[in-house]
């Protein structure tokens, strides 16, 4: 009974992953090939606007921008790698490339999504 519903749970979590990393991906994908425009990046004064009537510029704009849109958070699931390569073969292998890994392919996800954005 114990198998059975660790392989059901590992499926369904699998499955989940993979859901994870391909609607953002493709949503990226389609935003840039239709509606992409490098303006937007000069618009309002830049990534880092220092002048302006905004409550936060510069820097400090940028830093409330980001817990604020809940990127941070994108990056915080990755204590289970840990917590769990302990029982794979190889952990001192493992466990590195599995965080450093993860971490690239959440970043370079959510860096495209900002670029579309």
């Amino acid at each position: 009974m114990n198998y059975i519903g660790v392989k059901a749970v590992g499926d369904v979590v699998y499955g989940v992953g993979w859901w994870k990393l391909l609607i953002p991906s493709i949503t990226a994908i389609i935003m840039i090939a239709l509606a992409f425009n490098p303006a937007n990046f000069t618009a309002g004064g830049g990534f880092i606007p220092t002048s302006g009537t905004a409550p936060y510029t510069g820097w400090a704009a940028v830093f409330y921008a980001m817990p604020a849109g809940g990127v941070l958070f994108a990056y915080l699931g990755f204590r289970q790698a840990i917590e769990y390569g302990g029982e794979g073969r190889n952990p001192s292998k493992d466990i590195p490339f599995a965080v450093i890994s993860a971490i690239l392919i959440a970043m370079t996800i959510y860096i495209l999504l900002e670029l579309a954005l």
